[in-house]
């Protein structure tokens, strides 16, 4: 009669392997899904800064300069994991009419420039031959702009940047620093 009893349930071995194939995953997929979440974020800053291209070139079309360079919008970088809200009635930005959808994670800026000067690496506008940001000639119009967060909390910013002399948008960690391959911070 022992022998016809049936088993009812797991070993303790078979649930300790069952809990270590779970952790395993969870080591895999946590860190893919933070890398995810962060492109995912980084989305919003690229929108935005063709939409701000779009709209300087059309302005450049309309009046053959580009509009006045525009400070941070918002002007503070909005916490990381909150997000904060565009002026869109800001000092100057009424004039482009850019609007990202919704609240955003960045913060945006523009500098803009004539003939004679060239942006420098924190974007402002500089003069002398040897200064500013390699393939500006100095010769034309110019803009820069760029979108600013700290995505992960950590006190690093990331900043992505757009020129009017070339249609990519550049990654980098902080104002003036090394460009990153990842996209993200």
């Amino acid at each position: 009669m022992g022998r016809a009893r049936y088993r009812r349930g797991f070993t303790l071995i078979e649930l300790m392997v069952v809990v270590a194939i779970i952790g395993v995953l969870a080591a895999v997929a946590v860190p893919a899904f933070r890398a995810q979440m962060m492109r995912a974020r980084t989305t919003e800053a690229v929108q935005t800064l063709g939409a701000i291209r779009q709209a300087e070139d059309s302005y450049y079309g309309l009046y053959s300069q580009y509009a006045g360079s525009l400070g941070w919008n918002p002007a503070s970088i909005p916490a990381p994991n909150t997000v904060g809200s565009f002026d869109v009635a800001a000092s100057g930005w009424e004039d482009l009419g850019v609007d990202p959808e919704g609240p955003v994670r960045f913060r945006y800026r523009v500098w803009t420039g004539g003939p004679g000067t060239r942006p420098a690496l924190d974007g402002a506008p500089t003069s002398g031959a040897g200064a500013g940001i390699p393939g500006f000639s100095g010769a034309e119009y110019w803009f820069v702009t760029q979108a600013q967060a700290d995505l992960d909390g950590d006190g690093t910013t990331v900043v992505f940047e757009g020129y009017s002399i070339s249609d990519r948008v550049f990654v980098s960690r902080g104002i003036g620093g090394s460009y990153l391959e990842t996209g993200w911070e």
